[in-house]
């Protein structure tokens, strides 16, 4: 408008070749990063690039950062072959190698839906179809630390997802038994030793999503019953993993035909907090379960396979950063759930921020994708 030109732009949730709910990670220094930038977690605008360009080949949906700031680990699908490697990109030296090459253990039993934990120390996959195995590997020297079968002529009993500890010192699997009940199991990752299998409802409920606690030492899981032409009951529970105790358990409203697609804690572990496929964002006492408020949202939602989930606090719990559908992630305000900017990194170096009111701040071709 300093030309005394009025110009009006229409900013769009769906962008022109940008991806949708990219990895991102919290620092230790409180940055977040996603795989081609460094981002100031107040304003939602780069820092600097990492340094990672779409040439090396890496998977963008998965990606995990070393205790110290200096790594990002990453997966690439090696073709023709069915192996994935695990790539170590240096954010200081800006130069990658690779560190363990998964082999193709036999004909579609290939690896897949690999997830590294927060510290990049430990891998944990997927062998097979259906879910029949999964296997965990400390990174550094490609031993296998957990492998876990369903049994022999087991029909129903299958593994559907994994997710670790902010930590990286423990690993949930959530699976099914063989009378469909779902089932969460927690290991410790430098072991391999299972410290908890218990039973999260019977066969006509339905495992949402669940978190762990960053220490490891809590299991909180969302659980559903639907019930015809009515709304679905929905509990919140929250587990100690060492044992088994149950220490609370909430209801939690949702629309009908709705779902919970997050359940985790907050970096401190002060607030338990739930995420529905409307945008609702549910908080929580962890220590008691005592309901504390109620965050508007929107249904732009990323439902993450299997139901492990990726909401993030900062250090102090103001900021709450939350997956969505067109971007990376969301950056609310964790006191009145207000949207402070939504990121969304595009192929290559380009980037744009999207602030409320219309207004968006980008890279210098960013934009082009609007």
């Amino acid at each position: 408008t300093n030309t005394g030109t009025a110009h009006l732009f229409e900013v769009t949730r769906t962008l022109k070749g940008a991806g949708s709910g990219g990895p991102f990670r919290m620092m230790n220094n409180g940055l977040i990063v996603t795989p081609y930038h460094i981002w100031d977690p107040e304003t939602g605008q780069p820092v600097r690039t990492t340094g990672v360009t779409p040439e090396m080949g890496i998977d963008e949906q998965e990606m995990a950062i070393s205790p110290d700031n200096r790594y990002l680990y990453f997966f690439k699908k090696e073709d023709p072959q069915d192996v994935e490697t695990i790539l170590e990109f240096d954010l200081e030296a800006r130069s990658i190698k690779p560190l363990k090459t998964i082999p193709t253990p036999g004909k579609y039993a290939y690896p897949k839906n690999g997830v590294l934990s927060p510290c990049g120390r430990y891998l944990a996959w997927f062998i097979g179809e259906k879910g029949r195995q999964v296997k965990m590997a400390e990174v550094s020297t490609g031993r296998t630390l957990l492998n876990i079968s369903a049994p022999p002529g087991a029909k129903f009993e299958r593994m559907y997802s994994y997710s670790f500890s902010g930590n990286g010192q423990y690993l949930a699997v959530y699976s099914t038994n063989e009378a469909v009940n779902p089932i969460l199991s927690v290991y410790e990752t430098a072991s391999g030793s299972q410290v908890l299998k218990t039973q999260i409802g019977k066969k006509n409920w339905n495992l949402n999503s669940y978190g762990l606690s960053p220490d490891g030492r809590f299991l909180l899981a969302a659980k559903q019953r639907y019930i015809y032409n009515k709304a679905p009951e929905s509990l919140v529970v929250k587990v100690d993993t060492h044992s088994g105790r149950i220490v609370w358990e909430k209801k939690i409203s949702v629309p009908e035909n709705g779902r919970l697609q997050h359940s985790g804690f907050s970096q401190d572990g002060k607030y338990a907090v739930v995420q529905g496929s409307d945008g609702n964002i549910t908080l929580m006492d962890s220590q008691s379960g005592a309901f504390i408020r109620k965050l508007d949202g929107e249904s732009d939602q990323i439902s993450w396979w299997g139901g492990s989930s990726r909401l993030l606090f900062n250090a102090d719990d103001t900021r709450l950063y939350t997956p969505v559908q067109s971007g990376n992630f969301l950056i609310k305000d964790a006191q009145t759930g207000q949207e402070l900017a939504r990121v969304i990194e595009l192929k290559g170096q380009e980037w744009i921020t999207m602030i409320p009111g219309g207004h968006y701040a980008s890279s210098e071709n960013g934009d082009e994708y609007l």
